[in-house]
């Protein structure tokens, strides 16, 4: 009998432990905030999970005025928490799937290498002695604004050797660096060996258009510099049409990619922001007759059966089938949201599952537009990463249409 005891009380103990963890990670899983075009209706996408209304306002606990308070509870019995849940309308939006051109110019121009450079005096480099770093961000050389790259060495080489004065953003913050260029043994000019770099342009995916103002998102993860890794500033950029030619499939330890050229010239639209959340923007079209699918807030996404929208041949984009195996609704992951695998037989033959240039095309689930694609597993190409669409569409509305 004794046995017995033990056994009972040791098993209830695991379960207790096991029972205490589970809390303890929903707590930190869930949100604390939810949006929701019905607050009294609210419910999230775990069977596991039950919600009730505790009958105030959440303003006091969120900060956000007009909010309910809605409690979760594990199986109906065991709270978890209590978030607030705020009624707001969901967008329509026309999920696109269209590839398109980026061509975008940063607020400055980006520190990504030194070199030393050979004067009377041996190998030294000034930008490096000066306090520089790779990554930084050079806004203005002797106060004049940077807007290129080639004003940087420009300014440096007609200084005459005298100490030029260069203003740079480092982590958000605005610092002066004095910078002694030297005469290069090689051409006689001044140098700073400072590597910098203004621009960058590629292929990706639009994931949803507003048809009332002509706002874009896409890709759903930021442009960075393939040297530093950091996200670059926006100056000015603009979309273009793209032409893909041929798709290099993806296979394990190399990813794929898109092949295509820059269809003309002629930008379709401007581009205002890039941040982790992906490029926003407007197009100069007006008129937008295309489907327009209600956008899923985060709750609403679940595991399961879903479609991604791809045009790989510039006519209509065309569905094919996933599936969302897992999900990440933490606050403060803004983008690999949701892990996706590609399930759809004529996608994984036609490119062995998500590419280079996929970023951004959408995600589509009960008849809703739920996110977006974002990275691909380099030893998997048949699964991902994606991002839901409300965060994506939360950074859209900053966007001046």
């Amino acid at each position: 009998m004794r046995k017995l005891i033990h056994k009972i009380t040791a098993a209830l103990t695991c379960l207790s432990i096991a029972l205490f963890a589970e809390i303890a990670y929903l707590d930190e899983f869930l949100p604390d905030r939810y949006h929701t075009e019905d607050s009294a209706a609210f419910s999230l996408a775990q069977q596991y999970l039950s919600t009730s209304h505790t009958g105030g306002n959440a303003s006091a606990v969120s900060g956000t005025s007009g909010a309910q308070s809605v409690s979760v509870d594990l199986f109906g019995l065991i709270p978890i928490k209590t978030v607030s849940v705020s009624q707001t309308e969901a967008p329509n939006l026309i999920a696109s799937g269209d590839t398109f051109g980026v061509k975008m110019f940063t607020a400055g121009a980006i520190i990504v290498g030194f070199a030393d450079v050979e004067g009377e005096n041996g190998k030294r480099c000034p930008g490096k002695e000066a306090g520089l770093k790779t990554g930084d961000i050079i806004l203005s050389v002797n106060h004049k604004k940077i807007s290129y790259n080639e004003e940087v060495a420009l300014i440096i080489k007609e200084s005459g050797g005298q100490p030029v004065v260069i203003e740079a953003e480092r982590n958000g913050k605005k610092m002066d660096f004095t910078v002694s260029p030297i005469k290069s043994k090689s051409d006689g000019s001044y140098k700073g060996g400072i590597w910098v770099r203004d621009s960058a342009a590629g292929i990706g995916t639009i994931t949803f258009i507003n048809p009332e103002t002509g706002v874009f998102g896409g890709l759903g993860h930021a442009i960075c510099d393939v040297d530093t890794g950091q996200i670059m500033p926006v100056g000015s950029g603009e979309v273009c049409d793209v032409t893909i030619n041929s798709i290099k499939k993806g296979s394990s330890g190399n990813p794929g990619e898109l092949m295509g050229v820059f269809t003309t010239g002629e930008s379709i639209g401007t581009i205002n922001t890039n941040n982790e959340t992906g490029i926003y923007g407007s197009l100069f079209q007006k008129d937008f007759s295309e489907k327009t699918y209600p956008m899923a807030f985060q709750q609403e996404v679940k595991k399961g059966k879903a479609t991604i929208l791809c045009n790989f041949q510039g006519n209509t984009p065309v569905e094919y089938e996933i599936e969302i195996t897992d999900i990440d609704y933490r606050e403060e992951n803004k983008v690999k949201n949701m892990v996706i695998k590609v399930t759809d037989p004529d996608l994984i033959s036609l490119s062995g599952g998500i590419v280079q240039g996929m970023s951004g095309t959408p995600i589509i689930q009960n008849g809703k537009l739920v996110g977006a694609v974002t990275h691909v597993f380099v030893n998997d190409p048949t699964s991902g990463y994606g991002i839901f669409a409300e965060n994506m569409y939360n950074q859209s509305k900053n966007v001046a249409s």
